[in-house]
């Protein structure tokens, strides 16, 4: 282990010679120059650690002969060129991680065919572009997939349903589509079907689809649900009441229309809820002072008109609370005076922000 150490230079690709070297850790040093091939002769190799050193260049192909590699992680590096495909037929790979390392170009046809032991993959914050690979369904095993903040394209496969023990999905910021524009998002629905699911996080995506109503049917382990700026329209399936441990839900940005379902009662856990800039009408439901876990509400920038609910002051848990450019008619309930509220008129329409909501001291 020889990590955390400030160690500068090149890496020697004299350690080739270190034949029965079981564990690499170079992280967190001043490493400059490429990744040595000759690293790929370590054949007993099952981890190397890279991390948050100066290496540039590409990743070697040499380092899909380590194939007894069950875990590789790589990120904050200045590298370039893509990711060989020969990494993605190591058999004994469980955990990829690439992060954050200025990788561009594709994916392989067949990521996930050669690799039946993959468990966790992070591609998060590199250049990658193609269309989304649908292979990755062929890796049963996996828990986490994070393709965070690149350039993928194409259609969220239905696929990805069938990796049952899917645990993370994390697709934002990318250029992802519906198959059908303005139709239902079916991926969803086959999402559904991984029941440890706990984190789904699509936001950034010009999806220009609809919610379906089956999104009630994720499993009470979805604690996160992001779908934000992704041109959803439709309404808000009443069916989201039946995410009873979910903890959030974000859908700032898009074109959902109707109202706010009566059904968020049902969702005691939740502590934020996140709806700024949509075109949601009508009143808010009295049925939101079920929301006992509340902290962070936002329904700014709507259509929303109407009196507040008295019993939003009884909310005690809530700490921030944006309801700026709607159409409201009343002033704050009494109890309110738990929060420290900015508020002013502007075109005959009542603006507050709540930027702090201590505890009410007794």
């Amino acid at each position: 282990m020889l990590s955390k150490n400030r160690l500068d230079g090149l890496i020697p690709s004299n350690l080739q010679n270190c034949s029965k070297l079981r564990t690499l850790s170079l992280s967190l040093n001043d490493f400059t120059g490429t990744i040595p091939a000759e690293i790929g002769n370590l054949t007993m190799l099952t981890t190397l650690l890279l991390g948050l050193t100066y290496l540039k260049g590409e990743i070697p192909v040499e380092l899909g002969y380590l194939l007894r590699l069950q875990l590789f992680r790589l990120y904050q590096n200045r590298l370039s060129g893509s990711i060989p495909a020969s990494l993605f037929n190591i058999s004994t790979l469980q955990i990829l991680t690439l992060v954050d390392c200025q990788l561009s170009g594709t994916l392989p046809s067949n990521v996930g065919q050669g690799t039946p032991n993959l468990k966790e993959i992070y591609l998060g914050m590199n250049n990658l572009s193609g269309v989304f690979p649908a292979s990755i369904s062929n890796a049963s095993r996996l828990t986490l997939l994070d393709l965070y903040n690149n350039m993928f394209s194409g259609s969220i496969p239905d696929s990805l349903g069938n990796l049952e023990l899917l645990e993370v999905l994390q697709l934002g910021n990318n250029w992802l589509i519906n198959q059908n524009p303005s139709s239902e998002l079916t991926f969803l629905t086959s999402l559904t079907r991984c029941r440890n699911l706990r984190e789904l996080v699509i936001g950034q995506n010009p999806l220009n689809g609809i919610l379906p109503a089956s999104i009630g049917n994720f499993s009470s382990s979805l604690e996160i649900f992001s779908a934000y700026r992704c041109k959803l329209s439709g309404i808000i399936p009443e069916e989201i009441g039946n995410l009873t441990d979910v903890l959030r839900i974000s859908l700032n940005g898009n074109d959902l229309t109707g109202f706010i379902p009566k059904t968020l009662r049902g969702l005691r856990k939740l502590q934020r809820f996140f709806l700024r800039s949509n075109m949601i009408s009508r009143t808010i439901p009295d049925d939101i002072c079920y929301l006992q876990n509340i902290r962070d509400l936002s329904l700014s920038q709507n259509k929303i008109s109407g009196p507040l609910p008295l019993c939003l002051g009884n909310v005690t848990t809530l700490r921030s609370l944006f309801l700026d450019s709607n159409q409201l008619n009343s002033s704050l309930p009494g109890a309110c005076g738990a929060f420290k509220i900015y508020w002013y008129l502007m075109q005959h329409q009542i603006h507050f922000l709540v930027f702090y909501c201590p505890k009410l001291e007794i």
